[in-house]
């Protein structure tokens, strides 16, 4: 099976080059100091109705958060998260939606920081991951 991103082709042996189009973000939002007020939650937010009808003290506060999935890692060993409390390590994937920003997939390992993707590069890793998947079956089949 061979899929292709959005607006390009592929076969087996190009390498697939997508460039979405870049959003510029920047560190100071046009919002006023103090209190602001909230935004409306997301369809898909796990916080709903909860913080949209309240005031929060700065912007920073206010994201949507989607259903979080947990993919464990079999092949790392496990972590220790206390006192005789060892798990397995994970990959994190959901939605969230920062105040003033547009929708974004956050996936991360473990509890450690992880990294926002835009919509389309979300979509382009899942691709890719496929490709690579489907390149091992192929020659072990």
């Amino acid at each position: 099976m061979t899929t292709t991103a959005p607006d390009s082709t592929t076969t087996e042996t190009e390498v697939l080059r997508y460039e979405p189009e870049v959003l510029q973000y920047t560190e100071t939002d046009p919002i006023s100091v103090g209190t602001v007020e909230p935004f409306s939650c997301q369809p898909w937010c796990s916080y709903e109705p909860g913080h949209d009808r309240e005031k929060l003290d700065n912007d920073k506060d206010q994201q949507c958060r989607g259903a979080q999935r947990h993919l464990p890692l079999h092949l790392h060993e496990k972590v220790s998260y206390g006192k005789n409390d060892w798990r397995r390590d994970y990959i994190v994937v959901h939605p969230q939606k920062n105040f003033g920003r547009e929708p974004v997939i956050f996936m991360g390992r473990g509890e450690d920081a992880g990294t926002e993707m835009m919509l389309e590069e979300a979509l382009l890793l899942a691709h890719e991951l496929v490709l690579a998947v489907e390149q091992v079956r192929a020659a072990t089949a």
